[in-house]
């Protein structure tokens, strides 16, 4: 190997080098001291109390990384806890991020940057130690190794963060690079290496893996979306390719940054740049909406998420849409019912019902209503002495019924179809893919939109993009195929969309999540009909949703 080569080696180990490698200390924790009593520590940890699994690894993590054991020894031992590591941080991490569980969350991102530290210090260790020419000793396979579990590390790393819509590390970009150009001047960055489960992996898969999932739009996507994005990319990465000097792709990476991809075309041209090729991926994945046009390819992630693949990979985005500051005070609520209500005025879903001339489900206490003075519209009911089934609004005071809860939201931008809001109330987080109602202080009209995209600050205050999908909206109630003694009652929450006030044309359906079969008939309520229609293409399917096209009878 060139000097050259070994300067650019020891440039890299530079950057790679933990702070904790020059102050090595002889006496280590007595109860790891080799990977056999690393093997003990864990048979001593409990099969489900992840939270105090993580606070026992926190402890012996830094006397385990900071002694002055060789690195092969090192690496031996952390190899033995990295199961256990991964293990009891995803029993922390599956929560959602908010005030009861942040304590818990940033225990689990803490303990696995630890153990990415310790990683890092066996490779800058065992890089000390390379001869001359290091692709012919055994150091480098060792190398080759570590480097491959430190980036399935920083990999769970990116995925902790994004899964809670959290903003990826500083160091995150700059270190993975430095990862992957330390194995490319090795000559392992191509090569299958088994990891602790003993599937074969290379550390340049890994590298695509995260350039692609960092190239989507994560905080546009649900938490399984997500990750159902993260575990398909296993396969998908392998029709993704690198090159170097003048290739054709649509990103390119330049490793001397702390940055991940950007357009090729945007991108200062150096030597040193990589260029990412997502064409076969995109041609691939065409071809999977090709041949599922009309079904979803799991219970809840449609071909809506594919076709966002497919546009993030495959051109070049720019925003278009004009935002405009804003300071305005909303009232904000989630849900189908929560939204059926707001738009009604109603409290319930079996009293919106009744309202559209059907019977609810629960036709038990059916007594007289009941003066309601402090409700979320500001209006007074007089008490009621009639039939529950007449179009009024009615509250059966025998039924009990949680109250609808209205968020306080500042919306900080407004465009031609959404707003971005950022929630007041620390405890309620919304969900990308989630059906809410909007309305400002000023107006009297609710508006439904669906929150695309969701990022959470250090405080733990939540920001949403909200798209608005029609200028118009009314709510419904729709019953499909009714089967049973009790089938007229089987109708779920709905509502219609559409730019023209009377929904006269262009008319789309939002619904709790169905399948999708195609031309299926409906029978569809309001307030001010009822008829039948046809649910003609999905639009979109989420965890909280369907959007479909539809046609009435």
């Amino acid at each position: 190997m060139s000097p050259a080569s070994n300067n650019n080696i020891a440039a890299l180990l530079s950057i790679l080098k933990p702070s904790i490698a020059d102050s090595l200390v002889t006496v280590i924790d007595e109860r790891i001291q080799s990977p056999d009593s690393a093997e003990q520590f864990i048979n001593s940890l409990s099969p489900t109390n992840y939270a105090n699994n993580c606070m026992a690894l926190y402890r012996v993590l830094p006397s385990a990384i900071g002694s002055d054991n060789p690195p092969t020894i090192k690496m031996a031992i952390l190899d033995s806890l990295n199961p256990a590591v991964i293990k009891s941080t995803e029993g922390l991490l599956q929560n959602q991020l908010n005030q009861s569980t942040a304590k818990a969350i940033s225990l689990g991102q803490s303990l696995v940057r630890r153990l990415f530290e310790g990683y890092k210090l066996v490779i800058y260790q065992l890089g000390e130690e390379l001869p001359v020419n290091p692709k012919q000793t055994d150091k480098s396979a060792h190398l080759a190794q570590c480097i491959l579990a430190a980036c399935h590390l920083l990999a769970r790393i990116q995925l902790n963060s994004l899964s809670h819509y959290l903003q990826q590390p500083s160091f995150y970009w700059r270190e993975l690079h430095a990862l992957y150009l330390l194995a490319e001047q090795l000559g392992v960055a191509s090569k299958d290496i088994p990891d602790n489960l003993g599937i074969n992996c290379s550390i340049k898969k890994v590298y695509i893996k995260l350039l692609l999932f960092s190239s989507t739009r994560p905080h546009h996507f649900s938490n399984y979306e997500l990750r159902f994005v993260y575990s398909e990319l296993e396969f998908w990465s392998s029709l993704a390719e690198l090159h170097r000097g003048n290739a054709k792709g649509l990103f390119s990476i330049d490793p001397s940054t702390n940055h991940g991809t950007v357009y090729a075309d945007e991108g200062d041209r150096h030597p040193g740049n990589i260029i990412l090729d997502t064409s076969h991926l995109v041609n691939f994945l065409k071809g999977i909406i090709r041949d599922n046009s009309d079904t979803l390819f799991s219970d809840r992630v449609s071909r809506r998420v594919i076709d966002d693949l497919i546009k993030q990979w495959g051109e070049k985005l720019k925003r278009r849409e004009t935002h405009i500051k804003d300071q305005a005070q909303l009232s904000v609520t989630q849900g189908f019912t929560a939204t059926i209500c707001m738009l009604s005025k109603t409290h319930s879903f079996d009293n919106f019902l009744r309202l559209c001339g059907q019977q609810a489900p629960t036709r038990n206490n059916q007594r007289p209503g009941i003066k309601r003075a402090d409700d979320v519209w500001g209006t007074a009911f007089e008490k009621l002495d009639s039939h529950p089934d007449d179009p009024i609004i009615y509250m059966p005071t025998g039924t009990k019924s949680s109250k609808l809860k209205v968020i306080q939201a500042l919306r900080k931008n407004v465009s031609l179809n959404g707003a971005c809001i950022e929630l007041n109330d620390k405890k309620v987080q919304l969900q990308p893919g989630e059906l809410i109602a909007v309305r400002t202080r000023e107006a009297n009209k609710w508006m439904a939109g669906i929150v695309r995209w969701k990022n959470i600050s250090p405080s733990l205050y939540s920001s949403c993009g909200v798209q608005f999908p029609a200028r118009h909206c009314a709510p419904a109630a729709i019953r499909i195929r009714p089967r049973g003694p009790d089938s007229e009652y089987q109708f779920m929450q709905a509502i219609l969309l559409s730019q023209k006030r009377d929904l006269s044309e262009g008319v789309t359906l939002l619904c709790p999540p169905l399948r999708h079969t195609k031309n299926a008939k409906i029978f569809v309520v309001t307030p001010l009909q009822q008829s039948y229609a046809y649910l003609e293409e999905e639009l979109e399917t989420t965890e909280h949703l369907s959007h479909f096209k539809i046609a009435f009878c």
